[in-house]
């Protein structure tokens, strides 16, 4: 009997040891990404409220001209704010105007703001990462092309799956692990420009302007939007396609659901978001991925 008893107390010792195990190689999975990025997770996570919805964006997250500012400011007609107002999720959202995979206030940034409120735990709905645009293609990109032809872009050359699935990995395993009933949804970027375009479009003050010859713009919106589908399938995450939903409503279509210059908004903050969704778009958007994380 007594070896039985000692036989459970180890068998509860063991069972307590690898539970800690595994938190020290989640740990350790983040520790060997994250020095480089200058930051790093928590090694535990806090409890998170109840349906928690945690959103690591850039502009087309915010709708706010607020770049890289300490507020970091978000329209109250965002798509994640209308997800919000859908689902009745807790929204926690870091996204910041200006951010980037890689760059300044990037996803560990965000992660990690995101987990100083609690982001991450087991009560946590959903994770949500729109960002991609300025690394690659972005508005560099089309400002060159609307102030010169340009038919290529080196950088289209980096815009790989694998590369987008490695940088979001250490992410993707701590919200696994310590948030494990979360959905985590890479989202993808309203259609610019369709399929196939030539030429640029824009609206000022309700006078649309085409710059032709700048395919490459173009090439750039498919290609990041191949990339996040990729990495989607890499991570086993799902992606949420928000070019399919705004598909022909582009900025050089009858009806945009994407605004130019001057485009009319409740506050200056917002008015100044060029090429990005106007209120309606937002909310094609935030029913889609509502819709994903349903499905």
């Amino acid at each position: 009997m007594q070896v039985q008893g000692c036989r459970v107390r180890r068998s509860h010792q063991v069972r307590a040891h690898r539970r800690r195990a595994g938190r020290g190689v989640a740990s350790l999975m983040l520790a060997a990404t994250l020095p480089v990025l200058s930051m790093t997770l928590p090694a535990t996570a806090s409890a998170a409220p109840a349906g928690a919805v945690v959103v690591i964006g850039d502009s087309f997250a915010t709708n706010h001209s607020d770049d890289l500012g300490p507020a970091c400011g978000h329209s109250p007609t965002s798509w994640p704010a209308r997800l919000a107002r859908r689902t009745g999720d807790h929204l926690i959202n870091v996204s910041c105007s200006g951010a980037s995979l890689f760059g300044r206030y990037n996803v560990y940034d965000q992660a990690k703001k995101a987990q100083k409120r609690n982001g991450f735990g087991p009560r946590t709905r959903a994770v949500l990462v729109q960002l991609g645009f300025n690394d690659w293609s972005g508005n560099r990109l089309h400002g060159r092309c609307v102030a010169t032809e340009c038919a290529h872009d080196g950088k289209l050359r980096t815009m790989t799956a694998a590369t987008y699935a490695g940088r979001l990995r250490a992410l993707v395993d701590y919200v696994r692990f310590y948030a494990p009933k979360a959905a985590i949804r890479i989202v993808g970027y309203p259609e610019l420009f369709a399929d196939g375009a030539h030429n640029l479009c824009t609206n000022v003050a309700g006078t649309k302007i085409t710059k032709p010859q700048t395919r490459a713009a173009v090439d750039a919106e498919l290609s990041l939007r191949n990339t996040q589908s990729g990495a989607a399938d890499i991570l086993g995450t799902g992606f949420v396609d928000a070019r399919a939903v705004t598909a022909g409503h582009g900025m050089c279509s009858t009806d945009p659901w994407v605004r130019g210059v001057m485009y009319p908004r409740p506050g200056l903050a917002e008015t100044l978001m060029v090429r990005h969704p106007t209120e309606h778009g937002d909310l094609v958007l935030a029913k889609a991925v509502a819709d994903s994380l349903d499905g």
